[in-house]
């Protein structure tokens, strides 16, 4: 039962985190390029 437990834990963080990384990819890293000089000033607040 531990296993099972754990490994779901497992996969749960893994979708959360290649959910992650897949918003990152497709909605702030364009916006931050198409704000131009501007993104660095909000690559450095994220």
């Amino acid at each position: 039962m531990e296993y099972a437990s754990l490994l779901l834990l497992h996969i749960a963080f893994g979708v959360l985190w290649a959910g992650g990384a897949i918003a990152v990819g497709l909605f702030v890293i364009p916006s931050i390029f198409e704000a131009g000089p501007g993104g660095g000033a909000v690559m450095g607040a994220f």
